[in-house]
């Protein structure tokens, strides 16, 4: 499965609204080490483009693999440390899908005042 790298610069607002566990079968997923996966829904505000049309808003799902859920209250700024695009197919359906080593929340401007 070939990862791409996602530039978070160009990407405009990223915001989570939840976390979850990653269940398949009834059981929370995990890595080859036995860490957990987490899927953190975020709300994702793209840039406006170059002629200066503003893109919709969307819900995007990334998925971590973190020992315990990360907690962030409703609507707070978050960043992704090493996030990366994945095509899969499976029975004829495919997407993309998105993962990350760890997210972080984004310190307020209030806060490095």
């Amino acid at each position: 499965m070939k990862f791409i790298p996602v530039d978070q610069a160009g990407l405009g607002s990223m915001v989570a609204i939840d976390v979850t566990p990653k269940v398949y079968d009834g059981a929370q997923t995990t890595n080859s080490d036995g860490t957990p996966f987490w899927v953190v829904q975020v709300l994702h505000a793209p840039l406006p483009t170059a002629s200066g049309v503003k893109p919709k808003a969307q819900l995007e799902e990334i998925r971590i693999p973190l020992k315990q859920s990360p907690t962030f209250a409703p609507m707070t700024p978050v960043h992704f440390t090493n996030l990366v695009a994945s095509h899969w197919e499976v029975s004829g359906r495919s997407g993309i899908s998105l993962s990350a080593t760890a997210v972080n929340a984004v310190p307020s401007k209030a806060d490095h005042a």
